[in-house]
């Protein structure tokens, strides 16, 4: 997952993926203190719903600003959350 988000994380940077300034972001370099804003931050989670398939909140990028901090809430919520529609047996 934290995978995941760092790239697009460089794609929103735009950065390239053989860049310095690519492989000088880390997993715990706050969106903010590497030089993100707000309208950056609405695209990258728009970026990261459509690459990982699902949504969530706005609000947790701003309570998560680091790759590992997202990753590690969006995770624990995967795993949290039952399946809307159980399996049954019939």
């Amino acid at each position: 997952l934290e995978a995941a988000i760092a790239a697009v994380w460089r794609e929103v940077f735009g950065f390239a993926e053989d860049s310095a300034a690519a492989a000088a972001l880390g997993v715990h370099d706050n969106f903010f203190d590497a030089g993100g804003n707000s309208l950056l931050l609405v695209k990258l989670h728009s970026r990261l719903q459509k690459t990982l398939g699902r949504t969530f909140p706005l609000v947790e990028m701003f309570k998560h600003p680091t790759i590992a901090a997202l990753a590690a809430s969006l995770g624990a919520e995967a795993v949290d959350k039952p399946s809307l529609d159980p399996a049954r047996e019939r």
